[in-house]
């Protein structure tokens, strides 16, 4: 049975100020490699992050953490892409 996920619709100027906070990169569905960006290294596994960071230092991924915090994201992290068994939906990938 094929799922769908509704992607949760956070107004873009959160995912500025995010942006503005970090050296790394903030990828939200509506940019185009957020399709490349959310794959996992098993290609069964179709998520769907509400947003997705590529954090360039430690002090990216504290900010990240904030910002999820704030949102009422839940958080997933993805070092390389293995090991994914479960779709980080609806949540914040940190890659």
């Amino acid at each position: 049975m094929l799922q769908t996920f509704t992607k949760p619709s956070f107004i873009g100027d959160s995912w500025a100020f995010l942006q503005s906070r970090l050296q790394g990169t903030v990828i939200v569905p509506d940019d185009q490699r957020y399709d490349q960006a959310r794959l996992a290294w098993n290609l069964t596994v179709d998520q769907q992050p509400a947003g997705i960071v590529v954090p360039k230092s430690a002090a990216d991924v504290v900010e990240a953490v904030r910002f999820a915090r704030q949102e009422g994201l839940s958080i997933a992290v993805q070092a390389t892409g293995h090991g994914n068994v479960r779709p980080a939906n609806d949540c914040l990938l940190i890659l």
